[in-house]
Formats: structure tokens, sequence, C-alpha cells
């Protein structure tokens, strides 16, 4: 059987909101606008679960999926991909390799299978290099597979876009084609809706609180 479905995986709300503060969408509205991005596919879907972990979503997506095709598969089974920019994994897998050098328990993770995509960077190719030539290997002896993607990911910031929705640019954000027309659209629509309430409690980016549109 060959088939293949790609799920977005919503990070939990403590991760976002270590990193943002009281400017954090919640899950519910990070998955709503997730699902707007993918609304009429029939092979991207969103995870109703909110983790800490790629690796733990993303073992559980896959039992779940193999639970509920057990028929289909005949005994076989399936192979969870998470992907991840190339910076970030490093980041990631040299504190796994460190753990393993420590003789953490831990650090073992026999089946995980990620997909590294280089990020168009000054130090992108530093980053490859050091994944391909010191960790690669250690990773593979935790049962870990590491894969990179010859394709690149544009050099998008994310702090750069909630300036640009703050400030109303939407022109940039659309010429620039980092987010979903849908969910663009969704959050210009709030953003409106929060100015004529003059709501004391937005936040500083006008994205809080979404509505059900």
């Amino acid at each position: 059987m060959d088939g293949r479905c790609w799920l977005f995986g919503p990070v939990n709300d403590v991760y976002v909101v270590e990193k943002l503060g009281s400017a954090a969408l919640s899950f519910k509205q990070r998955r709503r606008l997730c699902q707007a991005a993918i609304r009429g596919s029939d092979w991207i879907s969103v995870c109703i679960r909110a983790e800490f972990s790629s690796n733990t979503v993303c073992r559980a997506i896959k039992g779940e999926l193999e639970h509920r095709v057990a028929d289909m598969l005949k005994g076989e089974l399936l192979t969870g991909f998470e992907i991840m920019g190339s910076d970030t994994a490093a980041r990631l897998f040299e504190k796994i390799v460190k753990e393993n050098r420590n003789q953490s328990a831990a650090s073992r993770q026999p089946g995980r299978m990620v997909c590294c995509i280089p990020r168009i960077a000054h130090n992108s190719a530093a980053e490859r290099i050091n994944l391909e030539s010191d960790i690669v290997a250690e990773a593979a002896s935790l049962g870990i597979g590491l894969i990179f993607s010859p394709a690149a990911l544009e050099p998008i910031s994310s702090n750069a876009i909630r300036y640009l929705i703050a400030s109303g640019n939407w022109q940039t954000l659309r010429r620039n084609r980092w987010l979903h027309p849908a969910v663009l659209k969704a959050l210009k629509k709030n953003k409106a809706a929060n100015v004529s309430r003059n709501s004391q409690n937005d936040d500083r980016f006008g994205c809080a609180p979404l509505t059900n549109a």
C-alpha cells in the first residue's frame, strides 16, 4: 500500500506563551487558522492534539492511524516523518546526542524519522555540514533517522509577520505570500473587528481573540 498524508500539529500553549507572552494565540485559535489554510484538501489535516514535542505528536498520530486502518495495513507499519528546518534540527539533535554521551536512557528514540529542510541563510550550509558530519551517525546509533531535503526554505521571519500584522501591512504580507490567503483574510477581519470594538484586552499584534469566521 502506498499512501501519503500530511498533518499540521500546532504546538501546545506552554511553548508559545514562553516565546510570545500575552501576544500568544491559544491552541484553539491557531488550530482554527491551520484548518482555514487546508480547507478543501483531501490529503492534509490538522492534528487535534497539542504537544510540546513533534516526536510525541508524530508517534501518537502514527499509532492512531495504524489502529484505524489496521485492516488495510495487513500487519504493515506506517512511517511517520517529522519535518523541521535545519536550524531547529541542529539544536534539537545536538541536545539529544549530548544526552546520549551522558548515558541518558531517554535519548534513545528507535524508529524516529526526521526530514531536515535547509534554510536560506548565511549559516545554513554550516548547519548542514555539522548535522551530516557529526550528528547523523550518532543519531542513527540511537535509532533516529535524519534525511535532508534538496529544497530550501525561504528566509521567513515570524517576528516580521507579527510586525506586519500589527501595523496592518496586508499588502506586503500578500506580496510575500508568507501566509495562506484564507489565514490572511481571517487575521485581517479579526484585526478590523478588534479595532472597531476598541478593546483594551487585544494583544499588541491585533490577533486575539480570533472570531469564529
